[in-house]
Formats: C-alpha cells, structure tokens, sequence
C-alpha cells in the first residue's frame, strides 16, 4: 500500500512537472545579444538618414551614433 501511495505522488509530481514544463515553454522569449540590437538599430539609422553602412565603426558620424545609443536607451525604459 505504502508503494501505491509513492506511485501516485510520483505520478502526480511529473504531471505537475510536466505542466510547469509546458508553461515555462510559454513563458520563454528569444532575446537578441546586445552586439546585434545596437547593430540592427545603427544600420536602420544609417539607412534612414542615406548612408551606406560603415564597415569601419568609427567612421560613423558621432550624432548618429548619439541617437542610436538615445532611441536605444528609450526601448528598454
């Protein structure tokens, strides 16, 4: 009897884990590393404002990258 009382708690517990499971699947977003944000954001401006993308970052304009790093800034307020 004591064995039917562990198997079914067991059950239950892997049935509870098998649903926590499902739910944290839910929950989980994809979240880009901060290198590819910056870059996808700087390219958009750059484009936006008519220029070819630098391969050289520092050949970029400082208020472009100004306003990268500000529109950035305001996203993840």
């Amino acid at each position: 009897m004591a064995t039917t009382t562990s198997n079914s708690t067991s059950m239950e517990s892997s049935s509870i884990f098998s649903i926590k499971n499902e739910n944290q699947k839910l929950t989980l977003a994809i979240v880009e590393k901060p290198n590819d944000v910056y870059y996808s954001k700087l390219n958009a401006i750059l484009k936006e404002k008519g220029k070819p993308p630098e391969e050289d970052r520092r050949e970029v304009p400082m208020p472009i990258l100004r306003q990268c790093m500000e529109e950035l800034i305001r996203e993840t307020l």
